[in-house]
């Protein structure tokens, strides 16, 4: 038997089960003072592999478990990390000390908050991203579901009059997503990246969010104000070298009309450089 164990089993109930930091703390302090052998730090990482069950206080079996996901933490990482059984299909995560639950439906070795469910679960197992903007893209069934940035942003806030977000940071997290370019997996199993940058031609320039788009395939986006799928065409963008921006244009434009609306934007900006220059 380790003689870590007895700092598990002086529990007087699961509320007051140590974390791994404190585990740690108390099993150095003794072998600083000479109560256990050096060799009592690996005991612990040991005694959590194999799955030692004890005893606490109040008579609560605990098991001891490690090589588990935690997905109250671990949201970009996937970290595995430490864990008591504490009870039928329950567990306390060691790092952040939620109890926690298993889905038979996931196979991966993951235990999810008591209130998330199972749609939740899933989500968190494609996509590692807690945000209730990214649910609600993920929960589309295929590419023509995904929703608008307008309609994104109404249902955040629908869901803030009922307590379920806090717009403004999730308004943030959707910016901040969209500029890093990170990937969901939508109903379907595709898998759509969040791309910032790129303007839809259909819009004015100063239509809100105008550069945000959803990357569907290679070379095929839809834009994250309308919907109209469309694509680059770097080749007809050099041949006209004042226009600067990245530029999406409708799939169904043929390339003289492509060309045409490059044309007509260059004259604007010529036009626009000899007023300067007045």
């Amino acid at each position: 038997m380790y003689n870590f164990l007895e700092i598990i089993a002086k529990s007087r109930s699961i509320e007051s089960l140590p974390s791994l930091k404190s585990i740690y703390k108390k099993v150095n302090k003794k072998i600083t003072e000479g109560a256990y052998a050096q060799e009592e730090l690996q005991a612990v990482d040991q005694a959590f592999q194999e799955g030692v069950t004890i005893n606490i206080e109040d008579g609560t079996e605990v098991q001891l478990l490690s090589g588990i996901i935690c997905a109250g933490h671990s949201f970009y990482e996937k970290k595995e990390t430490f864990a008591y059984r504490i009870g039928e299909n329950k567990y306390q995560c060691l790092t952040c000390h939620r109890t926690m639950r298993k889905y038979e439906e996931i196979e991966e070795n993951i235990m999810f908050p008591l209130d998330w469910n199972l749609s939740d679960a899933v989500f968190f197992t494609s996509n590692t991203y807690p945000w209730k903007f990214a649910k609600i893209i993920s929960d589309a069934k295929n590419v023509s579901e995904l929703p608008t940035l307008p309609k994104l942003l109404n249902e955040l806030r629908e869901m803030e009059l009922l307590n379920e977000c806090i717009f403004d940071q999730e308004k943030k997290a959707l910016e901040s997503s969209w500029q890093e370019g990170i990937t969901i997996t939508i109903g379907d199993g595709t898998k759509v990246k969040l791309v910032f940058g790129k303007r839809c031609v259909l819009h004015r320039f100063n239509t809100p969010h105008i550069k945000y788009a959803y990357a569907i395939g290679d070379n095929e986006y839809l834009c994250g104000n309308c919907l109209s799928k469309g694509a680059e065409y770097p080749d007809m963008m050099a041949l006209h070298p004042l226009v600067e921006e990245e530029l999406l244009f409708p799939m169904d434009w043929t390339r003289s009309g492509i060309d045409l609306w490059l044309e007509n934007v260059e004259r604007r900006i010529d036009a626009l450089s000899e007023v300067k220059r007045i």
